[in-house]
């Protein structure tokens, strides 16, 4: 994303960026799948065997994904583009997915690895080094697996269970802590660890399931009809009667608004997130049941 100026001065450059970061990336959970959606055109490009009952997904800097898996635990990383692919039959064909075929041996899926924390696997975040990190809730405890070949760098001990992970602007890691009522905060450079244990601003002041950053840093979490937001900067929250019951994932974009999927309601809330305090703006009516969070 880098160019040059008529000054020959370096700039920013948006018609410079290679990366092609138009898709969504859905876990088909009964399936055993994950699809590939151009957001462009909304069809399905791709649909591609990984592990049992994947779940959460994290979008690496190339705009690879790498999918997190309940039912045994195991971790799939999928290549974006075809071209970085990799022939590993060696027959000269990359063999992969076109729309909604499910291909075995799909070449695009770089490698499935089994971290050996048992299954549950709950949280995934990929960091400034374009590892990332999963959250396991029946171990209590979050890995880093290598972005080049998934195997584990690191093995924290949590001491909570995490439902979700997130890493904010600074390279914290927070965790949706269900398991112990509260934000989790790990420090990667320093081993760090933070819960209301040690931490009691952390401890949540209501309902909690979805978890994510804001581009203030600030992390929000939803659950029942309310959503919240943490200020690291204070130490404190703001608690948002959303209007609407079932709150589940929060999506958060850069103008400032946050989205809230609404599983009973069918729809999502959107919220102005840079209002003081941050107020409901309206509910857009969607497909029944949303449960999930990320829009790329």
């Amino acid at each position: 994303g880098v160019g040059l100026d008529p000054l020959g001065q370096i700039v920013i450059d948006s018609k410079q960026i290679s990366l092609n970061l138009k898709f969504i990336w859905i876990a088909n959970s009964p399936q055993n799948t994950v699809s590939k959606v151009d957001c462009k055109t909304v069809q399905e490009v791709g649909r591609y065997p990984v592990c049992s009952d994947p779940s959460r997904t994290s979008v690496d800097l190339e705009g690879n994904v790498w999918v997190a898996c309940r039912g045994d635990g195991q971790v799939a990383k999928i290549m974006a583009e075809k071209k970085n692919c990799v022939d590993k039959n060696g027959n000269g064909i990359i063999e992969t997915s076109s729309g909604s075929q499910v291909v075995s041996n799909d070449e695009c899926v770089k490698f499935i690895v089994q971290p050996n924390k048992g299954p549950y696997a709950r949280g995934a975040a990929v960091d400034k080094y374009n590892n990332v990190w999963i959250g396991y809730w029946n171990s209590k405890s979050m890995v880093q697996l290598s972005a080049k070949d998934g195997a584990t760098l690191k093995d924290v001990n949590l001491g909570c269970s995490p439902y979700g992970l997130v890493i904010d602007q600074k390279g914290m890691i927070w965790g949706q802590g269900a398991g112990c009522g509260s934000l989790i905060l790990y420090n990667p450079e320093t081993g760090q660890l933070f819960t209301s244990s040690n931490m009691p601003n952390l401890k949540y002041p209501s309902n909690a399931y979805g978890i994510n950053v804001d581009s203030l840093g600030r992390i929000w979490v939803s659950g029942g009809g309310t959503a919240s937001v943490y200020s690291p900067g204070t130490g404190t929250w703001q608690v948002i009667n959303m209007g609407w019951g079932g709150g589940r994932g929060v999506a958060t974009s850069n103008d400032g608004f946050v989205y809230v999927a609404v599983d009973s309601s069918g729809g999502a809330v959107k919220i102005n997130g840079m209002a003081s305090p941050p107020q409901v703006t309206g509910f857009i009516k969607g497909a029944g049941n949303p449960v999930y969070r990320d829009w790329e």
